[in-house]
């Protein structure tokens, strides 16, 4: 019972990847509509995602390379350095 309890499990979390993916996908759309990159940040204000857009504006491969930086090196520091977020 226990095999088949992780493949329920495993099933699940490939079917909200799955849907995260098509939400994302789906924002990034109508940014791009609108003339607008889409940015995905975590916690710590590094790139998760880059719509494709960002390609056409920049250049080939801009969205692959923005992943992982930190959203200030693309966005500058004032805004989103340790200056721009402080509330003080």
């Amino acid at each position: 019972m226990e095999a088949g309890g992780s493949r329920d499990h495993e099933n699940q979390d490939e079917r909200k990847d799955v849907a995260s993916r098509a939400a994302i996908e789906g924002v990034s759309a109508a940014f791009a509509s609108l003339g607008r990159v889409f940015l995905c940040v975590d916690s710590r204000f590094q790139v998760l995602h880059a719509s494709s857009l960002l390609d056409r504006l920049i250049g080939r491969g801009a969205a692959a390379e923005a992943r992982g930086r930190p959203v200030a090196e693309l966005l500058g520091a004032e805004l989103f350095g340790p200056s721009g977020t402080s509330c003080g």
